[in-house]
């Protein structure tokens, strides 16, 4: 299979993520996310890194994420995310196009929440990744990065087999 994938957020501009338990969004992504890419590759799939490490607009950042996905080609394309809700959600969700169920997408959610994190489904919503990616797209919300619980549980390698699995 041919991956696209997208650790969600710059490291600097005007698209950084958010921020909790002391963490950024924009670095753990990309440690969960670069695991991902080599686990991947090592499977023998063709892995596409979509990431943007500098953007001066969110815009910019999205549109070039998509662009680069939408050239290379696909069969699936991945965002890798963490949550933020000022410490009061929590658990893992994944969005999908108009809340499609995909297997992968299921996959992804059933074995990160077998990690011990409360499941809140696969949903739809107007995210810009999912809606203009030319190849079946889901964006992982991780878990709650302004969460303390969902963070006591945080090992990157242990959400990259995760999704890896899916």
């Amino acid at each position: 299979m041919k991956f696209c994938i997208d650790c969600g957020h710059s490291l600097a501009g005007g698209d950084t993520g958010a921020e909790g338990c002391g963490k950024l969004e924009q670095n753990l992504t990309r440690e969960v996310g670069s695991k991902v890419i080599a686990k991947l590759q090592a499977l023998g799939h063709t892995v596409v890194n979509c990431t943007v490490d500098y953007a001066s607009t969110l815009s910019e950042s999205l549109s070039a994420r998509v662009n680069k996905a939408n050239n290379a080609g696909g069969d699936l394309y991945v965002c890798i995310h963490f949550n933020a809700s000022n410490g009061a959600g929590y658990g893992t969700e994944v969005y999908t196009y108009k809340g499609k169920e995909l297997p992968q997408a299921r996959n992804v959610l059933n074995n990160i929440c077998a990690l011990g994190y409360t499941n809140r489904g696969i949903k739809g919503a107007n995210l810009y990744v999912i809606n203009h990616t030319n190849m079946n797209a889901m964006l992982i919300e991780c878990c709650f990065i302004d969460n303390a619980s969902d963070m006591s549980k945080y090992n990157a390698e242990n959400l990259a087999n995760a999704i890896v699995k899916g």
